[in-house]
């Protein structure tokens, strides 16, 4: 923040806060009107000080691209969080990273587990454990033989806690094994603040997550496309071979928010007297997927889609460099070609508020590689920036094979065999020269007599 006089200018960033640093034109003209700002007219300082501001018309802008974002809505939540499922960039976040009994969110890493076992159509044969399990049921019995899928779509439709147990037994085991692989694949994901303790939510004091988590956890299974068709099916019937026969259940999606509005997709409910009511929400706008975590909050359908529209509202994602074709070039050294095509394997892209859309710029950070390359090499970086300060960036891959070029393979036989004749041309000077000088003088001697 520079002062002037009583005056203060501060840029402030999407979030509220200062960034304590302001454009270097600004500086510079407040060192030259420095004699004008510590004038004792507050009426002339502040012309002065308008008079360096950027105009709201310049860049191509308009005063409605500068306004300042709205606020975002009251939430009754304990702990929220909004993010881009692309980028997974936070947009707006209360107590995220606080540990909390997540209810059946817990069911998304139940879910991922499974879709990542990939044996989605084996038959599964339900144990006698499975009496264990408790409220929320499709209705299973021990002996009971049913598909794998459809035990995924039990526990996330149906929220079937003895569906969790029963596919939990067929990937791990045993539940407990099946809640180690949980802890050991949210570490990978990066989710911190978690520790579970069974596959279905079913209260316990170390049963924890947070609501950062939870969106990281969320954000992965999105990417998956049997997670995403299962979570934004409304209704769906699943079949099963019973003990006594054929058994049919019809499955009615718990989530509210994908019939009350058009733009949900995903992805599931929970709920607990010591979790309270729980949503992991998406919503999907032009192709632009958000994602909402709310626990512990009086109306879950309300908050999740004020907080969604807030971010369509208020945000954007820019597409700066897309992914899959030549952007530019690298330089090589000692190849056969000099210079080689790079691509991106995903987009470079951001999130940025409304008003700053118009100042995402983005560079290629390339550096200067060496023969032999292989496709998929890293070449360098792209970077998105927003004023000098970076936002994001993605590495950038070599495109083709290049080999060493022959001039270069070439070298060392040139200079072993530049070598051999030198040596060869050394013996000759020490040892051919002396000995034929000799037979010279004794033919000269010879001819005398």
């Amino acid at each position: 923040m520079l002062s002037c006089g009583r005056l203060k200018i501060a840029r402030i960033n999407s979030r509220g806060v200062t960034l304590g640093r302001v454009p270097a034109a600004i500086t510079s003209h407040i060192r030259l009107m420095r004699p004008i700002l510590k004038s004792k007219s507050r009426v002339l300082a502040t012309l002065a000080v308008l008079s360096i501001l950027p105009s709201s018309r310049g860049e191509g802008g308009s005063s409605k691209a500068l306004d300042p974002v709205s606020a975002p809505p009251p939430l009754t939540a304990e702990s929220a969080i909004l993010m881009d499922v692309s980028t997974g960039a936070i947009l707006w976040e209360r107590n995220s990273h606080l540990p909390r009994p997540p209810a059946s969110l817990t069911k998304i890493m139940t879910a991922l587990l499974i879709l990542e076992d990939k044996r989605l159509g084996e038959w599964v044969t339900v144990s006698p454990r499975v009496r264990s399990a408790g409220e929320a049921s499709a209705g299973l019995e021990a002996g009971d033989q049913i598909s794998q899928r459809d035990l995924l779509y039990a526990i996330l439709l149906k929220s079937a806690n003895d569906a969790c147990v029963t596919s939990a037994e067929h990937v791990a085991t045993t539940v407990s094994q099946f809640a180690d692989r949980m802890n050991r694949r949210a570490a990978e994901l990066g989710a911190m603040n978690t520790h579970f303790v069974n596959p279905h939510g079913l209260n316990d004091p170390q049963h924890l997550t947070s609501a950062y988590d939870l969106a990281v956890i969320a954000r992965h299974a999105l990417t998956l496309p049997t997670f995403r068709e299962a979570v934004e099916t409304k209704v769906a019937t699943i079949y099963w071979r019973g003990v006594k026969g054929p058994k049919t259940l019809r499955l009615i999606n718990k989530n509210r928010l994908l019939s009350r509005w058009g733009l949900a997709d995903g992805v599931k409910t929970g709920y607990t007297r010591q979790a309270g009511r729980c949503l992991v929400a998406s919503a999907t706008e032009k192709d632009w997927q958000l994602l909402a975590v709310v626990l512990k909050a009086a109306n879950t359908w309300d908050e999740s889609q004020r907080l969604l529209k807030y971010g369509f509202s208020n945000f954007r994602k820019v597409r700066l460099v897309a992914a899959g074709h030549p952007i530019a070039q690298a330089k090589v050294r000692k190849g056969t070609v000099s210079r080689v095509p790079v691509i991106l394997r995903k987009p470079l892209e951001v999130v940025v508020t409304t008003n700053r859309v118009h100042r995402v710029r983005d560079r290629l950070a390339l550096s200067v590689k060496e023969a032999p390359l292989k496709r998929g090499d890293l070449a360098g970086w792209a970077i998105a920036e927003n004023g000098g300060h970076e936002l994001a960036r993605v590495p950038v891959f070599v495109s083709q094979d290049v080999e060493v070029a022959w001039t270069v393979r070439a070298v060392p036989y040139v200079a072993f065999v530049g070598s051999l004749l030198f040596l060869l041309l050394l013996v000759q000077l020490f040892y051919g020269t002396p000995a034929k000088s000799s037979r010279k003088g004794r033919t000269r001697l010879t001819s005398g007599r």
